[in-house]
């Protein structure tokens, strides 16, 4: 059976996610176990982030350095894609200005398997795809991506409804079939809920800077499900540990970035057993 370990940051930002996730894959790969990671919905500010936008949309690709840390430290093979369904490319400002305008983002790319073959779509916003220079979008079209255009929240919602949780599932799915264990990395402050493939996280770390907390995993799918206003579809790590204890609370200090996978390593024995 497979086991399922989700990791949730608590703060917005630098919460140490993406270093937990590649040592719990170090970890269970050096017990011989088949690993793999999974970001199910990842995204990055075009303007804040251009390296990493340049290094991808080069290519014509939409991903970002964390999917590629999670792919080299899984031990099956897969596509980065297949490990990031859904991608995000923001404009500045990052957040959305109201509940009736479309998010400040310029594109998604999100892929699904149809018919055992994993298909690229993009999600282009109309009203901002011209902050891409051409030689970006030249790379983009090159590709051959399904693009859908919209211009409204309406346009928006309909593709998200029909389409997100579908390239979530079907990716997902592939890798279950082949891992021993997958670590599912949250994005930013965001308090993930399983999906219809995943029926329940084996167990559930929040990281931030000086601690890991190791959450009850059936307490918290609970809590986040009442955290989570009826209109939204995710809800942020501080809403639920405001309604939810750890089980146990792991303090860590800061070391050189050379040295904090071998650091984290050391302390998983603890945080899993």
């Amino acid at each position: 059976m497979v086991k399922n370990i989700l990791v949730i940051g608590l703060t917005q930002e630098h919460a140490g996610k993406t270093s937990l996730a590649q040592a719990l894959l170090s970890y269970f790969s050096d017990q011989e176990q088949k690993t793999c990671g999974f970001k199910p919905f990842s995204g990055y500010n075009y303007w804040y982030h251009f390296d990493m936008a340049h290094q991808s949309l080069s290519d014509g690709r939409l991903y970002s350095k964390d999917i590629t840390k999670l792919k080299q430290h899984s031990t099956i093979k897969t596509t980065i894609e297949q490990v990031n369904p859904i991608h995000r490319l923001w404009n500045e400002p990052a957040i959305m200005d109201s509940l009736t305008t479309i998010p400040p983002f310029i594109m998604d790319r999100f892929s699904i398997y149809q018919n055992e073959t994993l298909k690229h779509h993009l999600l282009v916003n109309q009203h901002l795809i011209e902050q891409l220079p051409q030689e970006y979008q030249q790379k983009i079209d090159e590709k051959k991506y399904t693009v859908h255009p919209i211009d409204s929240i309406q346009s928006m919602n309909a593709i998200i409804q029909s389409h997100y949780n579908q390239s979530i599932e079907s990716c997902y799915r592939r890798i279950e079939q082949k891992a021993d264990v997958i670590v599912v990395e949250s994005y930013a402050d965001n308090a993930l809920l399983p999906w219809k493939t995943l029926s329940q996280f084996d167990i559930v770390l929040g990281i931030k800077p000086w601690e890991i907390h190791r959450f009850d995993p059936d307490k918290y799918v609970k809590a986040v499900q009442l955290s989570k206003p009826v209109s939204a579809w995710e809800t942020s790590t501080k809403k639920l540990t405001d309604l939810l204890k750890p089980l146990e609370i792991y303090k860590q200090k800061p070391v050189v970035s050379t040295e904090i996978i071998d650091n984290l390593k050391e302390k998983i024995p603890e945080m899993i057993s």
